[in-house]
């Protein structure tokens, strides 16, 4: 419903597009500020440009923008990469992924156009006009056509002002929850990896191991090459286009490096294959307690242990057979040492850790006992730390949801934000801010 003194308006009638491109003929030594659709976040925060000469920096870098523009992907659009652009150096640069709103000042005030593009009927209709599934992507002149609320600048200008200051003292919140889940990672990191490397006891003979990323471990304590404390090494497959194509018929679980987040048991993968695609050896399928590594990519050095029968495509190692070596210490080992894995992979364009350089990766090496001991400890830390992150988690998206709705209802004139007085410090005296979560 349309608020009091409101007008709808589509947005190519209150907004320019595109209007400035780098040219072809640019210099090929001039230095610009460039900003992707990875440097923008869902709540709009734009993370450090990276630097390139003309001649260098990807084709996609030619949209020029200006203070007071907004930026909105138009591809994969689901991100929601929207964000102001506000006092900009003067060579920055954003991608042709972006379409570059210039809102026309005696009709839509900048200020108001960048919250006004994140409300949420207007991003439906953004997700409703897109096409493409796995890359869905709006054309700018769709994007032009969709509708907007304005009530008077007047008006704009006081919700913009309502606005910044609730979604930064919210944003300042989330950051410092975000701060605290961390530290909290690094508590958990330390702690299991003085256990895994150190042994339990402060107070056990110390010997050096030999390996300059592992220092000294207990007296007692041998190392061992990954490669020697399992039977089986195995990469895995991909299997024909066919098998891949029925999920009614998938029977297991095939893990891609998608599927390895936190979490180092690992759930349900997001693609299976059917037991067609095993019995005519299409794919290898790796036992319960594998331990997968992901050998390649942005992920590489990232693991993970089965509990099920299961496979993998060939990005990742599996490590099973175990003889006197319990799993999940091999797991929490090699959990806190992706920049050890990544250090032995092979160099080339793209690091890859192969079956060789993972097999030749040496680790400690305690008595059985005692890796049951350090299992037992690491679990422990873990169902320490976990309530604790859970609760800090909820909490973060409930600010996350309360800074969409605080959006939502002022630019679209459910709240009198025009009849509310906003202070030299910032704070509103309304009722929405006694209604803000603090926890």
């Amino acid at each position: 419903m349309e608020a009091k003194g409101w007008q709808v308006r589509r947005l190519k009638y209150v907004a320019s597009m595109n209007d400035n491109v780098l040219a072809e003929t640019t210099d090929p030594d001039h230095e610009m500020q460039y900003i992707d659709i990875s440097n923008v976040d869902s709540l709009g925060h734009i993370s450090e440009a990276t630097t390139y000469k003309f001649d260098k920096a990807p084709s996609r870098a030619r949209r020029v923008v200006k203070h007071g523009d907004v930026i909105i992907s138009t591809v994969r659009t689901y991100l929601q990469a929207i964000a102001a652009i506000e006092d900009p150096p003067e060579n920055l640069i954003v991608s042709t992924g972006f379409a570059v709103v210039r809102p026309r000042e005696y009709v839509l005030v900048p200020g108001f156009c960048k919250y006004a593009l994140r409300e949420p009927r207007f991003l439906d209709e953004v997700e409703a006009r897109s096409t493409g599934v796995s890359y869905p992507s709006i054309a700018s002149s769709e994007l032009a056509d969709i509708e907007l609320q304005l009530p008077p600048l007047p008006t704009q200008r006081r919700i913009a002002d309502y606005l910044d200051a609730e979604t930064q003292r919210i944003d300042e919140l989330i950051a410092a929850k975000r701060s605290m889940l961390a530290l909290l990672e690094k508590k958990r990191a330390a702690l299991v990896s003085q256990a895994v490397t150190k042994g339990l006891s402060p107070k056990a003979k110390m010997k050096d191991s030999g390996l300059e990323w592992l220092g000294e471990i207990p007296e007692h304590w041998g190392v061992r090459k990954l490669k020697h404390l399992c039977r089986h090494l195995e990469t895995g497959s991909t299997p024909a286009r066919q098998y891949m194509e029925d999920p009614d018929a998938a029977e297991f679980h095939w893990y891609t490096p998608g599927d390895f987040g936190e979490e180092l048991r690992l759930g349900a993968s997001r693609r299976r294959i059917p037991v067609d695609a095993v019995e005519k050896g299409e794919v290898r399928i790796f036992p319960p307690c594998a331990v997968l590594v992901v050998s390649i990519g942005a992920t590489l050095g990232r693991v993970g242990l089965t509990d099920r029968e299961a496979s993998a495509n060939q990005q990742i190692n599996a490590l099973h057979g175990w003889d006197d070596v319990e799993p999940e210490y091999v797991l929490n080992v090699l959990s806190g040492g992706s920049e050890m894995l990544k250090s032995h992979s092979v160099a080339s364009t793209l690091a890859i850790l192969n079956q060789d350089k993972l097999g030749s990766i040496r680790i400690p090496f305690p008595p059985l006992s005692e890796q049951q001991a350090i299992n037992a400890f690491c679990a422990q830390v873990e169902s320490s730390i976990k309530p604790i992150e859970s609760e800090i988690d909820n909490s973060i998206t409930l600010l996350v949801s309360r800074r969409s709705a605080l959006i939502t209802a002022a630019v679209t004139g459910q709240v009198g934000v025009a009849d509310q007085a906003i202070s030299k410090s910032g704070r509103n005296s309304g009722a929405l801010i006694g209604s803000t979560p603090t926890g």
